[in-house]
């Protein structure tokens, strides 16, 4: 009769699912079909946030478990099969709160009433071992320290070498126990040894038996050849032993039964990438960016950008694909529009941005993200426009950015600011004011002042004299890399000039790679190298990093 049960129990409604259990291993235990399937792993991590979400329903929850129980008769079969149901059902609403001993007490009360159902058995050895890999999620993420590789955690024979709380090693034993019972009881349903196979293979228990896991695999898929995830399971496993064409097979395997499954060509795209096979890893990256949902892009994404070792053209590449195919996805035109961004292309990051914007309306960020490269290519007052929407809508950065463009805006169009003191001074140079001085010379007109939107660290404090606004007259000798100050005015803030200096600089001085003078010379004379010459070496900079050209460079002071 009990068997009969676990028959009825496995094929009908959920009686065996608990709340930490992906979509697809929920159909999996119902004998349904699974289209799509989340890594228990992922959710592991996620799931103790849902104890302090629920706090306020922990009385009622009580009161509800307490009355579903109470006032029962067991005289009957009837009756004790109603009880086992409530006390089932009571323990998935205490394991979604996060009250796991509570939901324990439960299912040993249910376990009480009917010992030789094989159900109840791996319903709570799959409950000790959501445990296990709850409380190794987060004793990693309290260490910051991502979880080791099944290689590393596995000793001679596939035993785990790790050294688990007591807690966590009981919870392991316990969990065995009860899958290995609950196999004695039925050994013809695949998911209990799927379970006890993830349970074996698992980093975080130190019963961990990679061989034995294996064979529970082998069994569950001779069971139910037709469960993809099983495939994948086995697969991950191999991969962490280093057999990775036995792992190639199975994940193959799995993806060719579900080829639109995003999560299996992400892990096909891990085995690829751990072979150094790094294009194929980034087409199955970009296949399961094309097949999922959009809150699983930032993840993906970063699988991908990895892949393609954060090559530029490659990734525009890899968006432009995928919005050609998923068109309604703000987040693609987003990272297409900042790469595109970092290539200068700023006019096609704007197109982007603005794309993003219309799906995603009220975003603050991305009214933010679009006012800076407005504000790059010189549109001030469209930056300006976003700035102030952004603000609008509680981005604080972006009002401090709204500031800075009032002031520009006010200061006139000619004025382009490229760099930033680390005493909170912005400096600007004016473009419409870049003179010719003989053959190779040029002047070009500087402007700094404080940044007031930087706080009261903008502004040296206490001294009167203090300048304001800072007007000087910059002038470089393009063939000899070199520049001087020439003039230089000081005003206070109410506009008087405090100090003028029409000598400033009598000499020129060399172009310092790295710093302010290097900025400028690039933009007055663009068709120049830097070269600098020190001791008998030769040492070119490009504006990004000191080039040497023989002999050895010892760097710069």
């Amino acid at each position: 009769m009990e068997m009969e049960r676990n028959k009825q129990d496995l094929t009908k409604h959920d009686k065996v699912v608990f709340p930490y259990l992906s979509p697809s291993r929920r159909r999996e235990v119902m004998g349904r079909s699974h289209s799509e399937y989340l890594s228990w792993k992922r959710l592991a991590v996620l799931f103790p946030l849902l104890f302090f979400l629920t706090l306020p329903a922990l009385a009622d929850a009580r009161a509800v478990r307490d009355s579903a129980v109470s006032g029962v008769s067991v005289s009957a079969e009837g009756d004790k099969a109603e009880i086992i149901d409530r006390l089932v059902e009571a323990a998935k609403k205490l394991t979604r709160e996060g009250r796991y001993t509570e939901a324990l007490d439960d299912y040993n009360r249910a376990i009480e009433l009917s010992p030789g159902d094989a159900v109840l058995y791996f319903e709570r050895g799959s409950l000790y071992y959501f445990m296990i890999i709850s409380a190794g999620a987060e004793a990693l993420r309290e260490a910051g320290s991502p979880p080791p590789s099944p290689a590393a955690a596995a000793g001679p024979g596939g035993v785990s070498n790790l050294d688990p709380a007591p807690l966590v090693r009981q919870n392991c034993d316990r969990a065995l126990s009860d899958f290995n019972r609950a196999i004695s009881l039925n050994e013809n349903f695949d998911i209990f040894f799927h379970m006890r196979g993830s349970l074996l293979g698992s980093e975080f228990c130190p019963r961990r038996d990679t061989a034995q896991a294996v064979a529970d695999f082998d069994r569950a898929i001779r069971i139910n050849p037709s469960n993809a995830v099983y495939y994948l399971e086995r697969g991950n496993l191999y991969a962490g032993l280093n057999r990775f064409d036995s792992a190639l097979a199975d994940i193959r395997k799995a993806v060719s039964m579900e080829p639109n499954n995003y999560y299996f060509h992400h892990d096909l795209g891990l085995i690829y990438e751990r072979m150094q096979m790094k294009r194929e890893a980034a087409e199955h990256y970009k296949k399961a960016m094309e097949l999922a949902p959009p809150e699983q892009m930032p993840s993906l994404n970063r699988s991908l950008v990895l892949s393609r070792r954060d090559e530029n053209r490659d990734l525009i590449g890899d968006y432009t694909d995928l919005i050609a195919r998923r068109p309604e996805v703000s987040y693609l035109y987003i990272h297409r529009g900042s790469r595109l961004g970092d290539e200068g292309k700023l006019r096609q990051a704007i197109e982007d941005y603005s794309a993003a914007i219309t799906l995603r309306r009220e975003n603050g960020d991305l009214y933010l993200s679009r006012g800076k490269m407005f504000y790059d290519s010189g549109r001030k007052r469209e930056a300006l426009r976003d700035f102030k929407e952004s603000c609008d809508q509680g981005n604080i950065g972006a009002c401090c950015y709204r500031r800075i463009t009032e002031q520009d805006i006010a200061r006139g169009e000619g004025w382009i600011p490229f760099w930033y003191s680390r005493n909170h001074r912005r400096y600007f140079y004016d473009r419409k004011i870049i003179l010719m001085k003989a053959k190779e010379g040029k002047v070009v007109r500087v402007l700094i002042e404080p940044d007031e939107a930087a706080g009261e660290n903008a502004v040296a404090s206490g001294d009167p004299d203090e300048p304001s606004l800072v007007l000087e007259r910059w002038e470089f000798n393009c063939s000899r890399h070199q520049v001087r100050i020439r003039t230089q005015r000081k005003f206070d803030r109410n506009g008087r000039q405090i100090a003028h200096f029409s000598n400033f600089e009598p000499h020129f001085r060399p172009v310092f790679p790295g710093g302010i003078s290097e900025r400028l010379f690039r933009i007055v004379c663009p068709a120049e190298q830097m070269f600098h010459r020190r001791g008998e070496e030769n040492v070119r900079f490009d504006g990004k990093r000191v080039l040497k050209t023989n002999s050895t460079f010892a760097g710069f002071p």
